[in-house]
């Protein structure tokens, strides 16, 4: 029998987890984290189709809403992308992560998985060019966890990967342009007022480089502070002002924390990294950069990624867990899901160099609309030439960021070559040659 280890009690690894321990794969998810303290304390948006891809059960309908009508809000508030709201109807909701964290628990250990707490993750056990297992640390104690495929499921700041041999070439560290501080909040709704639409996310606001967000419910107001990490770390300074000009904005923003109040830092906003699996190692979710580039999430992308790499690791049979057994994973999944993310990767890139100001002469004059945004509903991306045309001559005025305008662009005719010269099986130096094509974009 294969013996899988999940580092980390992250949602793709729990995925894969569920799918494999089924198959009678003897699967064990080690977590740092006690058990009764998994799991934000807020709700986040995820598809309930997600579940049904990954051959998962769904979470009871009481740990979940129906998902708010939402609109980007440039920096000065006058300007307004709403978003088409048709797409999201039965298939996007509002679910407590907690509650989310329980049920995919109990889905692992109905399947069979083993759930480890409080063990800290050391290091990976490497042999030979592979991960053979994982070092840990129980209480006092240091121990060697062997195993036949390790799925790092431990995030961003995985003691994994940022552990794995620079030979290997998997990313160890992600730049500072692709990691994200939030913190959030939710208030009292004094008098129950909701927004038309009660989901608005700014851009830039209170001039930090990043993206807050309010989301009004008769009940609370849901604020987060974002603030990319490149422009320095988000300070509480920051985020008392931006909750202050909130509330001149909307006066019913009470002052009773009902939840939350928490800042999180090390929050991947990337496109996935250019190689996620090696000789008995997998990475699965925030620890392969399967997100949402200008928000962070990734949940979805996370659980799907769970399902992807389990079909992958039951093809392999009794074959061994190799670069080139595991590579069908990462390009199914890049090929199916992940290519959707690089235009708002290369939007979040672009982010990086302007001013609030920028933004809003960007939205003022529609150099981006919905029809660009759309891709993070996981919408193909749609820029016809008309578009195209529009936003250079548009551009002119900002002359200053124009060329970093017309690199996110660039994207756009370059996503067929890349899914077109993507190797469908591992070839090292085919590989090597779409990576460095992969990343110069």
């Amino acid at each position: 029998m294969k013996t899988i280890l999940v580092a980390g009690a992250g949602h793709g690894g729990l995925s894969a987890a569920i799918n494999l321990a089924r198959k009678g794969y003897d699967v064990t998810v080690i977590e740092k984290q006690k058990r009764e303290e998994m799991g934000y304390d807020w709700e986040d948006a995820i598809e309930l189709s997600a579940f049904d891809f990954a051959e998962i059960e769904r979470p009871d309908e009481s740990i979940y809403i129906k998902s708010h009508h939402m609109a980007y809000m440039s920096p000065n508030g006058q300007h307004v992308l709403k978003m088409p709201y048709d797409k999201g109807i039965g298939k996007r909701v509002h679910m407590e992560r907690k509650g989310l964290t329980k049920h995919m628990f109990a889905q692992a250990e109905k399947a069979g998985v083993k759930l480890v707490f409080e063990t800290e993750i050391l290091a990976p056990v490497i042999e030979r060019n592979a991960v053979k297992g994982m070092k840990i640390k129980d209480g006092d104690n240091e121990a060697i966890l062997r195993s036949d495929l390790l799925i790092d499921a431990a995030g961003l700041t995985s003691p994994i990967r940022t552990h794995l041999p620079s030979s290997f070439g998997i990313v160890r560290q992600f730049e500072e342009r692709n990691i994200f501080n939030a913190y959030r909040v939710y208030f009292d709704n004094t008098d129950g007022t909701i927004t038309d639409p009660p989901y608005n996310v700014t851009f830039f606001h209170m001039n930090k480089p990043g993206i807050s967000w309010t989301i009004t419910d008769e009940k609370f107001v849901d604020i987060i502070v974002g603030k990319f990490q490149m422009k320095g770390k988000l300070t509480m300074d920051e985020v008392n002002a931006s909750i202050d000009d909130f509330r001149s904005r909307y006066p019913y923003i009470g002052n009773k924390i009902l939840r939350g109040g928490e800042k999180i830092e090390s929050i991947p906003i990337s496109r996935m990294i250019s190689k996620i699996v090696h000789n008995g190692y997998a990475a699965v979710g925030d620890s392969a950069g399967m997100t949402i580039p200008l928000s962070g999430s990734g949940l979805v992308l996370s659980i799907m990624a769970g399902k992807y790499l389990a079909d992958c690791v039951l093809g392999i049979g009794d074959g061994e867990f190799t670069e080139k057994s595991l590579w069908p994973y990462e390009y199914n999944y890049f090929q199916e899901q992940g290519k959707n993310y690089l235009m708002l990767d290369a939007f979040k890139n672009f982010f990086t160099y302007v001013e609030a100001k920028d933004i809003d002469y960007i939205l003022k004059k529609k150099i981006l609309t919905e029809q660009q945004f759309s891709v993070a509903d996981g919408e193909p991306l749609v820029l016809p030439l008309k578009q195209i045309i529009h936003i250079v001559l548009n551009g002119l005025p900002v002359i200053e960021i124009f060329p970093h305008l017309i690199g996110a662009l660039a994207v756009v005719p370059a996503l067929p070559v890349i899914l077109k010269t993507m190797p469908k099986e591992y070839d090292e130096k085919k590989f090597k040659k779409w990576e460095k094509f992969y990343l110069s974009l």
